[in-house]
């Protein structure tokens, strides 16, 4: 959540001289916006698979989306998509699949003897390339041993308390890793503000905790419990020159420190919460003092400016109620800027609206031949059918093994951000 959009901000490292001198500053926000996305047009890729998890000799089909701009439209940017199976870092197979109309189909067969284990799908373009490999398409995949009696007293005794117990016994537990994440980018002097707990292991797997602030003499300020995937938060007013540590105790019982970030004497802090008013977001903005004036707070999403809003902070708190029904859907970036356009604060959220895309299913079973056929129909807001690309994957989850989807779902939880 905390990586920013680089080429973005790497436009507006200039974006003060740009705009200094001018009068304007709004207007000039937006051309340099505008102008930015016609130079670095963004693609992005999704791969939807037919199942989450595959044994040995089992065939992954897939077909990848290659969509640009804010409303994920089918992109005519990239002719060919590069598929990719890895194992840690090392690639197993790989594709590379002709673009059709914005999609790409294909298949990835797994030999009888491929190792078992947890795997990564990477998916971009020649295109991409171009941008930070974060934007990549990853997703994890699980694949398994074929199902036989043996594999499954193999499972079992894995899955045994005894058996996980000695493993706990017999390795040594690093020091996690724990960060926190000041909404807005920011921790300022007096200003009341959300952080978020964010804890892995060595393997980037969220770890529950929970933890208690304090600062120099050992006064607790603030505490957390864990809420998902190692994740949590907590609200504190810092106060500058104050060191503060966090005391965390892990849910195996680990318990370890860990130092605050240095929190700045003056400055503004932005905070966006979904609103009790449907499509709406809050704004919040807190300054001290010294740092009164006027501001400027953008939203965009992948280039496409959705709202512009000045702000004259004329007392430390300033709420702003932004219409987000329109927005589409995806992660949605608000900036704070200063009067000369300078970045201060940066803050992604989620926008949801109200899906008007209707999916309706219906099946029919013939019984002589042993088949199931599935008619879907897609239709919009107001009843008519919609025009449009998709992709199903239909799977029985009785005909596959719940001891193999317990013991190996259970190794690996992918971390959602």
């Amino acid at each position: 959540m905390h990586r920013f959009y680089l080429f973005f901000l790497a436009a507006l490292v200039w974006l003060p001289l740009a705009v200094q001198g001018q009068d304007n500053v709004p207007q000039h926000l937006e051309q340099i916006l505008t102008d930015w996305m016609k130079r670095e047009p963004m693609e992005k890729v999704y791969v939807h698979t037919d199942k989450p998890y595959y044994a040995a000799g089992d065939t992954i089909w897939l077909k990848a989306y290659l969509c640009a701009g804010a409303k994920n439209q089918l992109s005519a940017i990239s002719g060919t998509v590069y598929i990719d199976l890895l194992q840690g870092k090392e690639i197993r197979m790989s594709l590379r699949l002709p673009v059709v109309s914005g999609t790409a189909k294909g298949d990835i067969p797994l030999p009888l003897d491929q190792r078992a284990g947890v795997y990564t799908l990477r998916a971009y373009t020649q295109w991409m390339r171009n941008f930070d490999a974060a934007y990549f398409y990853h997703r994890t995949l699980t694949v398994g041993q074929p199902f036989t009696q043996s594999s499954t007293e193999k499972n079992q005794t894995a899955a045994s308390p005894s058996h996980q117990q000695k493993v706990a016994d017999d390795s040594a537990v690093p020091k996690p890793e724990v960060y926190f994440f000041p909404e807005g980018g920011t921790w300022v002097h007096g200003l009341y503000t959300r952080v978020a707990v964010k804890a892995v292991d060595a393997q980037g797997k969220g770890l529950a905790t929970q933890g208690i602030i304090t600062d120099a003499a050992g006064n607790e300020v603030a505490k957390w419990e864990h809420q998902h995937a190692g994740m949590a938060l907590f609200w504190l007013a810092p106060q500058a020159h104050e060191p503060y540590t966090a005391h965390v105790t892990f849910a195996h019982g680990q318990r370890a420190d860990y130092p605050l970030p240095k929190v700045a004497e003056s400055g503004q802090v932005l905070q966006v919460d979904t609103h009790a008013e449907a499509d709406t977001f809050r704004v919040r903005i807190q300054t001290t003092a010294d740092a009164y004036g006027t501001y400027y707070l953008l939203a965009h999403k992948d280039g496409r400016l959705l709202t512009l809003t000045e702000v004259t902070m004329k007392k430390p708190l300033a709420q702003l109620l932004i219409a987000s029904k329109e927005f589409p859907i995806g992660v949605v970036q608000f900036t704070l800027f200063s009067a000369k356009g300078e970045p201060l604060n940066e803050r992604l959220v989620f926008a949801h609206p109200a899906d008007t895309l209707q999916l309706m299913g219906s099946e029919a079973v013939d019984a002589e031949q042993s088949l199931l056929s599935y008619t879907l129909q897609a239709k919009n807001a107001e009843g008519f059918p919609e025009a449009g690309t998709f992709s199903v994957a239909l799977i029985d989850e009785n005909n596959y093994p719940s001891l193999l989807i317990c013991t190996i779902g259970k190794a690996y939880l992918p971390i959602c951000c």
